[in-house]
């Protein structure tokens, strides 16, 4: 069941490019904060 969502969430992220830029973003703010912190 697991397997299966994640195959699906993965399919439509592949398919949505705006998704993976917006993950990228969330991404790099998050390396960016780390960054600042460390």
């Amino acid at each position: 069941m697991i397997e299966r969502l994640k195959e699906i969430y993965r399919l439509w992220r592949s398919r949505c490019p705006f998704v993976r830029r917006l993950e990228e973003w969330r991404m790099r703010r998050k390396a960016r904060e780390f960054r600042i912190r460390g």
